[in-house]
């Protein structure tokens, strides 16, 4: 009975770790979320349903991991035809690159559309054109990132300049029974004695919830 009190106690710790690092990393991207100049209310909400929902986002130095909410995490090569077909149909997008992000909006105007990058910071949003879909290459959206970044520091006054935060420890393995929990390349790894799997951030928040709701469960068992 100890021995499941405590593995219900790690379970309820790992929910809150999730929770807590799930929503800073994917919900609270930008620090000033619906204030500011730009697109209406609507716009303000696709761009937050973007950030969890449909993600180009740099783990390593060669690998992207490409997701969205209808098809899972993608397999196809970026700049394949695979890649622009999916761009295609996407009404918007998170990109997380080597040197900044961005949310990408696509707009339409007349019988053609063209896509917008948004980068909110520091009580200011900032807007770039990126082009029609066939344009945005993994190059092109990487030159978007750092031009938004530069031109988000440029904006700033002196005293602005945000303090560098000591960087966090990695996560430590949570050991629950037979199971290993690790957090690997952005993604939750979930290791057995025999075989070992990741989930997305899609599948983390279908735990997330999961765990919360059968939490008071649970510890009363």
């Amino acid at each position: 009975m100890l021995l499941e009190d405590d593995a219900c106690r790690e379970l309820n710790g790992l929910a809150s770790s999730l929770q807590e690092d799930v929503l800073s990393r994917y919900f609270l991207r930008d620090d000033t979320a619906g204030r500011g100049h730009g697109p209406d209310q609507k716009g303000d909400q696709a761009m937050a349903t973007a950030r969890l929902n449909t993600v180009i986002e740099r783990t390593s130095e060669e690998h992207y991991f490409i997701y969205d909410a209808v098809g899972g995490q993608q397999s196809f090569a970026p700049d394949s035809a695979e890649w622009f077909v999916w761009l295609a149909r996407q009404s918007s997008f998170h990109f997380q690159g080597k040197s900044g992000h961005f949310t990408a909006l696509q707009e339409h105007k007349g019988h053609r559309s063209y896509w917008y990058a948004y980068l909110k910071a520091h009580k200011r949003r900032h807007k770039q054109y990126l082009g029609t879909t066939n344009t945005l290459t993994l190059a092109k959206l990487e030159e978007t990132a750092s031009t938004l970044y530069e031109t988000a520091l440029g904006d700033l006054v002196e005293g602005e300049f945000p303090t560098t935060r000591p960087s966090k420890p990695a996560a430590a393995d949570l050991i629950v029974g037979p199971l290993t929990f690790r957090w690997h390349d952005g993604l939750l790894l979930v290791k057995t004695p025999m075989e070992q799997h990741y989930l997305n951030r899609h599948q983390i928040a279908e735990l997330l919830d999961y765990l919360y709701a059968q939490r008071v469960v649970a510890l009363k068992q």
